[in-house]
């Protein structure tokens, strides 16, 4: 069993043969971004290596507020944690454990979160905050594993009550283009939401960059249409069938060959 972060990242026969335009693509869609917001100051050098935790800990606030629908303002916010001391840190703290978690190849230095580091996280917070209100979401989304890919969350699912569809949110805090590995893990999530057979489908979907202040908005179906010419049924109908079925066909085949030794 492997994530949908290793699927979106590997495979690449699998994703190089149902979608060929990818490149033309990725560049077209850095080129044309919609601006929501002006770029948050830029990290300092010595700092990138700690970027994926503050970008956690901005998320996680933004989900620890989300009920909470008055605090949109960073100075309402810095009231709202100067009320309840220990909030931030306790999120830092978990946002450090879950990162060092899950990137264990990494060599951790000694660090500590600095003030701006602190800002950092309250702007990612109040951008996601001012950008998803007042709409009506569910943060952190589970899709439930299929084949060789284990149950995993999204991070944001907008619902659409007017088209009784769904649209999937991604954030991408890094100081960086979007890529098309970020495509490959909306396709997936999108695949594993029609394998269930879920009553409300992922039709459209978003990837917003609080910290770059980009957003890039557009349909499954333009998405699917645009790599590769094929519908979104076509897309996880092929998806599927590589998940469940490509792993039985490899044992049985290499049974086979054990025959002949």
């Amino acid at each position: 069993m492997i994530s949908e972060i290793v699927f979106s990242k590997k495979f690449t026969s699998f994703w190089n043969g149902i979608f060929p335009h990818t490149s033309k693509f990725i560049r077209l869609v850095n080129s044309g971004l919609d601006r929501i917001d002006e770029p948050m100051p830029p990290i300092e050098d010595d700092r990138k290596n700690i970027i994926s935790i503050v970008n956690e800990a901005g998320f996680r606030l933004f989900n620890n507020l989300n009920s909470l629908k008055d605090i949109r303002h960073v100075s309402v916010l810095n009231k709202y944690l100067k009320d309840n001391s220990g909030l931030l840190d306790s999120i830092i703290n978990d946002s450090e454990s879950y990162i060092k978690n899950i990137d264990k190849g990494k060599i951790w230095e000694n660090f500590s979160i600095s003030d701006q580091d602190k800002s950092d996280i309250l702007e990612i917070s109040i951008r996601l905050m001012q950008r998803f209100y007042p709409e009506h979401i569910t943060i952190n989304p589970v899709f439930h594993g299929c084949g060789f890919i284990n149950e995993c969350k999204g991070d944001i699912l907008v619902i659409n009550k007017n088209e009784s569809s769904l649209k999937l949110v991604e954030i991408k805090s890094g100081d960086r283009n979007f890529n098309i590995s970020d495509f490959r893990q909306l396709l997936i999530y999108a695949g594993l939401n029609y394998a269930n057979r879920d009553e409300l489908q992922i039709k459209n979907f978003e990837l917003y960059n609080p910290r770059r202040g980009v957003s890039y908005q557009s349909s499954i179906k333009e998405l699917c249409w645009d790599l590769g010419y094929i519908t979104p049924e076509e897309f996880f109908e092929e998806f599927i069938f590589y998940i469940t079925e490509t792993i039985t066909l490899s044992l049985d085949l290499n049974n086979s060959l054990d025959v002949y030794k």
